[in-house]
C-alpha cells in the first residue's frame, strides 16, 4: 500500500473457487480449486463451477463485469479488514477509486 492506494501486482489470471472458513478474525482461505490452463480450461471450469459455469464464462468474457466483480471484492476486503485504502492501482495503470459498501 502506498498512502491510501492499494498497489496491485498480478502474474496473470487464475480463476477458480476459494473454500473459506469463518475464524475469530474473519475468514481464512482453506483451499483453492484452480481452473487449469489450455485444453483443460473448459473441463476443469465446468467441474468447479457446476451450475454456475455459464455465469462464470459470461463474466470472464465481459471486461466490465470482471472489473465490477473485482471492485466489489476489493471493497468488501478493505471494509472487512478496516484497511484505509480509497484507491487501487495496477502496475502501469492509473489508480481507480474503490467503491464504498
Amino acid at each position: 500500500m502506498e498512502g491510501d492506494t492499494l498497489l496491485c501486482i498480478s502474474g496473470g489470471s487464475h480463476p477458480g473457487l476459494m473454500h473459506v472458513a469463518k475464524t475469530a478474525d474473519g475468514y481464512e482461505v482453506k483451499s483453492f480449486d484452480e481452473v487449469a490452463d489450455g485444453s483443460l480450461f473448459d473441463s476443469t471450469a465446468k467441474a468447479i463451477f457446476l451450475e454456475h459455469y455459464e455465469a462464470f464464462t459470461k463474466t470472464l468474457a465481459d471486461d466490465s463485469a470482471k472489473k465490477s466483480v473485482r471492485e466489489k471484492a476489493l471493497a468488501a476486503y478493505v471494509s472487512a479488514h478496516q484497511i484505509p485504502a480509497k484507491l487501487y492501482k495496477d502496475y502501469g495503470w492509473d489508480a481507480v477509486t474503490i467503491p464504498q459498501i
